[in-house]
């Protein structure tokens, strides 16, 4: 197991900025912008781009935290369809339950190659 150290985080700094950036974007569009305008833009009714922004600072700063890309992406990926998931009134115990043994196998899946 590696150690961390300070600077393995401080090599990591643009990923942070990024993850902020596009937080900052999201807050952003929550604060000043009406939702109906958001409804529109393609593809309809499907509010996309607030999913993808969702995704992308969820990826970037998740990845900034763990100091590993691929367990950012993947708790990511598990953020955004659980937060879909609720948007669509389909969260359920069994959903959520589903989604992070698909996560977890996908882990030591990934792990167990290396």
């Amino acid at each position: 197991m590696t150690r961390v150290t300070k600077k393995t985080y401080l090599n990591t700094i643009p990923t942070l900025g990024i993850g902020v950036f596009f937080l900052f974007i999201l807050l952003e569009i929550f604060f000043f912008v009406d939702p109906s305008i958001i409804r529109t833009i393609p593809p309809e009714n499907s509010y996309a781009i607030i999913f993808l922004l969702i995704f992308l600072s969820a990826c970037f700063l998740l990845s900034y935290l763990f100091l590993n890309m691929r367990r950012g992406l993947l708790l990511a990926i598990g953020l955004t369809i659980l937060i879909l998931f609720s948007f669509l009134h389909m969260i359920s115990a069994l959903n959520i339950v589903i989604l992070l043994l698909t996560l977890l196998s996908f882990e030591l899946l990934l792990t167990a190659k290396q």
